[in-house]
């Protein structure tokens, strides 16, 4: 399967922003991807997040990292597997949806890509990647997820192009997705998501996590 150059680079990127990784507007400003405020983080909500997911992980799995998109940059669990958002701009949807969980309502964004690095992970073990992302004012958004080595070499489809659910004109809550993460692809404990747009406004995601499958 080939992938196009900028998208190979996104997955071989090293450091923040780098390898001309196109960094689009958030709606109402222009900042800069990493210089960009992080949201306020509720951690409250976060951490009830985590208890809810931890809960609900597959039989004999455990919540090993989760990141709240928007509010932080790297994922806070005492566990050494580690999330970290390397290109995205926060912001928040204005959220009126009633069963919406505030951490689905923040977001990284980009006009083309938000790129993750994940670290930590033992090649030996099994781990299941989730997230949520949605198409809150409907702007025709379809994405799909990658996930790679961090040199770009190895590639892998984790979710194939889809249309994000919209709340504004459907009502449509956001859309959790699953899937395994590629750890035979790791270089030193370390593989790359990227969040691609496919069509619409730009490439949006609100939550991601990682169990530990055994």
């Amino acid at each position: 399967m080939r992938f196009s150059r900028k998208l190979l680079e996104a997955l071989g990127a090293v450091g923040l922003g780098c390898m001309g990784l196109v960094i689009g507007p958030a709606p109402g400003t222009a900042a800069d991807s990493q210089a960009a405020k992080l949201i306020p983080a509720n951690r409250e909500a976060i951490a009830l997040r985590e208890k809810s997911l931890a809960a609900k992980a597959p039989k004999g799995a455990k919540l090993v990292a989760y990141l709240d998109c928007g509010t932080e940059r790297e994922s806070t669990a005492a566990d050494k597997v580690k999330i970290t958002c390397v290109s995205g701009q926060p912001y928040r949807f204005p959220v009126e949806a009633p069963d919406a969980l505030p951490t689905q309502a923040t977001i990284f964004f980009d006009a083309e890509r938000v790129v993750f690095e994940i670290s930590g992970l033992d090649r030996t073990r099994r781990y299941l990647a989730g997230m949520t992302w949605w198409d809150y004012d409907n702007s025709g958004r379809t994405q799909s997820v990658l996930v790679g080595s961090p040199d770009g070499r190895l590639v892998r489809f984790a979710v194939a192009a889809i249309r994000l659910p919209n709340y504004k004109e459907s009502k449509q809550p956001a859309a959790e997705r699953r899937f395994q993460l590629p750890v035979v692809f790791a270089q030193e404990g370390k593989l790359r998501l990227v969040v691609e747009r496919i069509d619409g406004a730009n490439a949006v995601i609100s939550e991601l996590w990682i169990w530990q499958l055994d």
